[in-house]
This record gives structure tokens, C-alpha cells and sequence, in this order.
């Protein structure tokens, strides 16, 4: 038994581990072979504890800036606190935009006020919100904020009336400011991310050749969420540490 034993260990050191064998596989990608296994087994650990980190000193950050009054500190101790930042710091591990990490703490910091604590419905909000982007996100605020008009479209025997944020009302918002994208803003595209959410529905009918949104129930609940969460102070705090 301890010769079988034996010829199995000298075996084991002829066969490459697991992780060596795919950093091996990796490395052997043609052109961006080494670059990438550089990325994914020695650059990865730094980037996550990084990442967890802005997220924690964010959070902290927020903390001081809203008064004592306002936080249920028994909460942060509570299972639903854990639930919540472990889904914000899975969320934050591998996020490249450090605007969307401030923008999490801020929502973590929300769930646990006085205002939200006890809302059943916050951990399904914030595990929507966690899905947007920084861009998404304040746009979702946007939606919120345009005027609801009626629209309508006629045929030779039908007339339809629809009440909708109008996309054209939506860019005169987005036009009054301030800009929180670079580059060319794809609305729609980002709406349509809202809409696939639930965040958001499109109107039966477009109005003058413009599409039209409606909030659902869970949008106008999110869209508060974030507008009580503050994501303009997070912006500030972003661009003044930068």
C-alpha cells in the first residue's frame, strides 16, 4: 500500500494544478495571452480589496454627511444590512466606474435610515438600482422629474389619448443640466435598459414622432429611492476627490 502510495504522489507532481494549468491555457491566447493572464490571477485580488474599499470609505463619507438623527443604527447590525452591502460589495468588486461605487454606498447608507429601514420593498429596490449604471441611474431621475402631458394619435376613426413623458420633454430636462455623461448620450438605448428592468414602460402610441415612458409602480419607487439617496452629492464628492 505505501509503494501505490508513494508512485501516486510522484505521479501528482508530473500533473500541473488546476490554476496552473489554466493560467497556462490563458497565457496561450494569441497576442493578448500574457496581458490578460496578468489581469485574472495577479492583478484581480488588487482591484477587488481596492474597489471594496472606496466603497467602504463612501460609505463612511455619507454616514458623516447626513445627520445621526436620520440612521437606524440598529440595522446596520441586522441581516438585512449584511444582505444589502454584501450584494453592494459583490456589486463594487470589478466596477470600473468609481462613480457607480460612491453611488452604491449612497444606496447602502439609504436602506438603513429611519425613512427606509422598515420598507419591505428596499432590498428589492436596491437590487434593481445595483444593476444601473451611473448614467442610468440619474437618468431614471430624470424620467422622474419631466412633466407628464397627454399625447395622441388619430386615424380616420380612431383617436387615441395617452398621458407619457415624452422623449423630446425628457431631452429638454437632460439640456438644463448638469451633464453627468462625456461623448454622445444614447437615450433611448438607456431607456430601453430601464425598460427591461421593469423601471420603465413605452407608450402604445408615439406623440409628434416621439416615443413616450410611463413609470411602473417599482420606477417610481427606485426613482425616489435615488433621489433620497442624494447621487448629485455623490457626483460632488466623486469629482472633488479626483
Amino acid at each position: 500500500m505505501s509503494d501505490d502510495k508513494t508512485k501516486q504522489d510522484g505521479l501528482k507532481s508530473f500533473v500541473p494544478e488546476s490554476v496552473s494549468f489554466l493560467r497556462a491555457a490563458v497565457s496561450s491566447i494569441p497576442v493578448i495571452g500574457s496581458a490578460l493572464d496578468h489581469l485574472l490571477f495577479d492583478k484581480a485580488d488588487a482591484i477587488r480589496i481596492r474597489n471594496i474599499e472606496t466603497l467602504m470609505n463612501s460609505t463612511a463619507d455619507r454616514v458623516r454627511e447626513i445627520s445621526e438623527e436620520k440612521l437606524n443604527k440598529d440595522w446596520f447590525s441586522s441581516e438585512e444590512a449584511l444582505s444589502a452591502f454584501r450584494l453592494l460589495s459583490e456589486r463594487a468588486s470589478f466596477e470600473p466606474d468609481k462613480q457607480k461605487i460612491r453611488d452604491l454606498a449612497h444606496l447602502g447608507v439609504t436602506c438603513g435610515s429611519k425613512e427606509h429601514s422598515s420598507d419591505p420593498m428596499k432590498l428589492l429596490i436596491l437590487e434593481h438600482l445595483s444593476h444601473l449604471t451611473s448614467i442610468q441611474l440619474r437618468l431614471l431621475q430624470i424620467v422622474a422629474s419631466t412633466p407628464v402631458k397627454k399625447g395622441e394619435t388619430r386615424s380616420e376613426t380612431v383617436v387615441q389619448h395617452v398621458d407619457a413623458r415624452w422623449a423630446n420633454d425628457i431631452a429638454a430636462e437632460l439640456k438644463k443640466g448638469p451633464s453627468f455623461w462625456t461623448g454622445t448620450l444614447d437615450v433611448i438605448a438607456h431607456l430601453e435598459v430601464l425598460e427591461a428592468l421593469n423601471l420603465l414602460r413605452t407608450a402604445p402610441i408615439s406623440f409628434n414622432g416621439q416615443p413616450g415612458f410611463s413609470l411602473t409602480r417599482l420606477g417610481e419607487l427606485a426613482a425616489n429611492f435615488a433621489t433620497i439617496a442624494d447621487l448629485e452629492k455623490a457626483a460632488t464628492n466623486v469629482k472633488s476627490s479626483s
